[in-house]
């Protein structure tokens, strides 16, 4: 199978950074909003889904620039003609 093409590093990182701004400040939004005495315990499971999602999305558009990157360089007429078949919109009319 042959490769997929690199996908630019700051192409991704300015695409996610909007993501990760979100999360951070979903993160200090979580733990200030808990209670004295309970931040970690308040503030845990919030931040932690927080982190999962932005997991998730960033996984998420790191994969889909890699395909949309190997479709851009696609070529749906390349290799789909069969032999003694001429191309519709051809010059060469039998």
């Amino acid at each position: 199978m042959e490769g997929l093409p690199q996908t630019d590093k700051d192409r991704f990182i300015n695409r996610m950074m909007v993501e990760a701004r979100l999360a951070l400040s979903q993160v200090i939004d979580a733990v200030n909003a808990a209670p004295d005495g309970q931040w970690i315990s308040a503030s845990e499971k919030p931040v932690r889904d927080v982190m999962d999602e932005l997991r998730r999305k960033t996984y998420e558009k790191a994969v889909q620039l890699r395909v949309d990157s190997k479709e851009s360089t696609f070529s749906p007429s390349e290799g789909s003609v069969r032999p003694g078949v001429v191309p519709s919109g051809s010059q060469d009319k039998p």
